[in-house]
C-alpha cells in the first residue's frame, strides 16, 4: 500500500461540499481500493484493512466529518462500533455480535433486515454514523473497524 498524493481526495471533497453523499460514498470506496491497490478485486482484505494507511484514513474521515459538521465519518462509526460492544481487534464472534446492533443503530437495518444499499439515506437526515459505507454495509463492517482513526 502507498500513501497517495492528496489530489486523489479532490474529488471526494468537492462530493462532500456539495452534500452529494451518495456519489461522495462511492468516491470513498474508490479512493480506498486505489490506495490499498485492490481496484480489480473490488474490496478489501481484513489485512488489507489493517495496513492501510493511517494518514489515508485520516484525511478521509477529517472529510466526512467536516462537510456532515460531525455527523458522517469514519471515527464518528468507530465510537458507535464501540459502544455496541464492538472492539479494534478483529474477532468473529464480536463481529458478528456487535454489527447487528451496529447496523440498528445507524439505519442500515430496519425492522429486523439488512437494508439495500439503493434504500440508505444519503442525505443530513440520516443517522449519526450512517456513512460512509463503501458500496456494502456488509463488506465496509468486516474491516472499517480495525483501526483506530
Amino acid at each position: 500500500m502507498k500513501l497517495v498524493e492528496s489530489n486523489l481526495f479532490s474529488k471526494l471533497e468537492n462530493l462532500l461540499r456539495s452534500q452529494n453523499f451518495r456519489e461522495a460514498d462511492t468516491e470513498t470506496l474508490m479512493v480506498v481500493l486505489k490506495v490499498a491497490n485492490r481496484e480489480k478485486e473490488g474490496r478489501l482484505t481484513l489485512e488489507d484493512a489493517k495496513t492501510f494507511p493511517y494518514e489515508n484514513l485520516l484525511i478521509i474521515d477529517n472529510l466526512w466529518c467536516r462537510w456532515s459538521n460531525g455527523k458522517f465519518g469514519i471515527s464518528v462509526q468507530q465510537k458507535i462500533w464501540c459502544e455496541c460492544g464492538g472492539a479494534r481487534k478483529y474477532d468473529a464472534d464480536m463481529v458478528l455480535n456487535t454489527s447487528i446492533s451496529f447496523g440498528d443503530r445507524v439505519g442500515w437495518r430496519c425492522k429486523g433486515k439488512w437494508l439495500p444499499y439503493d434504500q440508505l439515506n444519503f442525505s443530513l437526515n440520516a443517522p449519526v454514523g450512517h456513512l460512509p459505507c463503501g458500496g456494502s454495509p456488509h463488506n465496509f463492517l468486516l474491516t472499517a473497524h480495525t483501526r483506530v482513526v
